[in-house]
């Protein structure tokens, strides 16, 4: 007979990782699982995978931010396709072709590094 924790945590480990990357709390992790707080909380203390899936999407989590942050202060281009479409040429041939637009963000003065 496999124990709550194999049946309700270990097939999820993959998702605990994603939920803990986009900042979801342990204990609405614990609760989307179906297991108490204070359990899942116990949990991590006993099984190693569990504790490494959290803090690794934590992790991942701060270091988009810092990126994210960096891009922010630093300024950044960003280029968006506003049209794409074909033509024909008097030979036959079509040809593709995509109107993009490029808009330079400056730095934010505001943010201190």
């Amino acid at each position: 007979m496999r124990g709550k924790y194999e049946t309700y945590i270990v097939p999820y480990l993959a998702e605990i990782k994603q939920w803990a990357r986009l900042g979801i709390e342990e204990r609405e992790i614990a609760r989307k699982l179906g297991v108490a707080a204070p359990t899942f909380s116990g949990y991590k203390k006993k099984h190693p995978e569990l504790r490494d899936a959290v803090r690794d999407g934590r992790q991942d989590a701060v270091l988009t931010l810092k990126n994210k942050l960096f891009e922010v202060a630093a300024g950044k281009a960003t280029t968006t396709t506003v049209k794409t479409y074909t033509t024909v040429d008097k030979d036959g041939s079509t040809r593709k072709h995509v109107d993009k637009i490029v808009v330079q963000h400056p730095p934010s003065v505001s943010i201190k590094l």
